[in-house]
């Protein structure tokens, strides 16, 4: 095994922790579904904000996309 396919970590405690580096195809699979959950709350709270309130001023605009895109401002937290 190649010594650069494993991470070394050691703790406060003195215990060395090796952990696997993921590769590029598991990097960009999470990214792809990390990427569509956020499209997917997005739309969630997207078209009953729609429905109940509609797009019709630029107040409701603004509102609209403060509310809808806020949650994806803490989505890696």
């Amino acid at each position: 095994m190649n010594p650069f396919d494993q991470i070394q970590i050691q703790t406060t405690q003195n215990v060395k922790l090796l952990h696997e580096v993921a590769s590029i195809g598991d990097r960009l699979f999470a990214y792809l579904t990390d990427f569509l959950i956020m499209i997917g709350l997005t739309l969630l709270l997207y078209f009953p904000y729609e429905k109940i309130i509609g797009f019709g001023n630029d107040t409701t605009l603004i509102s609209g996309i403060i509310i809808c895109l806020f949650p994806l401002c803490f989505y890696h937290l």
